[in-house]
């Protein structure tokens, strides 16, 4: 949402996309990498919580929590 302080404390639903949309995210690797790095996301961002995902064949949907002031995260998958 433009102008939109994505730093502030609440609840995110992301949805995350392969580029141009491909189909990568099917396999069961793919599957366990990404289950594997949701799970470590807390640990690497103190001030995250996760809650329910889901992988889809060519995005992720997540719900994460941001608590705690003066946060500023930048995930790069």
């Amino acid at each position: 949402m433009p102008g939109y302080d994505y730093t502030q404390n609440g609840a995110y639903f992301i949805t995350i996309c392969t580029h141009k949309r491909e189909l990568l995210l099917e396999s069961e690797k793919a599957k366990s990498m990404i289950t594997t790095f949701w799970h470590k996301l807390p640990k690497k961002f103190s001030h995250i919580i996760i809650d329910k995902f889901v992988i889809m064949p060519n995005h992720i949907h997540g719900i994460m929590f941001i608590v705690g002031a003066d946060l500023c995260v930048c995930l790069i998958l």
